[in-house]
């Protein structure tokens, strides 16, 4: 009786151990999916896709926050240093892009279907709430320092003379 219970006990503390071992070296599944309001710090308006679109090319553009999907981001980290990123669109599950992979100062913001290795798609947090493009070292930035709805996203180099405008706030966003 003893050696049997033994047995059993000795393997349920091994499941247990491993298990634990396991949960520590797991991310967060709730982490992974967890989805960001980027709220322009210039307008307090919200980085969405226009009209919840679900289509390759759809535009970047700014819109009251008001809890739509097309305003919710994830970030999709494509490196172990948790440097550089692609932001995913929860309405569409569609990556943000400057189009064409452009490296020219106002060149627009888009949605396109995630690819490996699009320069256009990929992207670091800069100083000051600053999103910067890896492709082309520029910031995303609100058209004209706007603050209506509607107004569209594009890159900008010049981020000291737009000021506020190429700042956002990530504020958790819900499911």
């Amino acid at each position: 009786m003893w050696g049997k219970t033994l047995r059993i006990t000795t393997k349920l503390a091994a499941v247990a151990a491993s298990g634990a071992a396991i949960v520590l070296m797991t991310p967060s599944v709730s982490h992974a999916d967890t989805w960001m309001l980027l709220v322009n710090q210039h307008s307090g308006r919200c980085l969405e896709i226009a009209d919840g679109s679900g289509a390759n090319g759809a535009r970047a553009q700014q819109w009251s926050c008001n809890g739509q999907s097309a305003a919710k981001w994830r970030v999709s980290w494509i490196d172990g240093e948790r440097t550089y990123f692609k932001l995913v669109n929860k309405a569409s599950g569609k990556c943000l892009e400057i189009s064409n992979s452009s490296r020219a100062d106002y060149a627009y913001a888009q949605q396109w279907a995630c690819k490996a290795n699009v320069k256009g798609q990929i992207w670091g947090w800069g100083t000051n709430g600053r999103i910067v493009n890896a492709g082309s070292a520029k910031d995303l930035t609100v058209k004209g320092n706007s603050k209506a709805n509607g107004a569209r996203v594009w890159q900008d180099g010049q981020w000291g003379s737009v000021g506020y405008a190429s700042r956002w706030n990530r504020l958790p966003g819900g499911n």
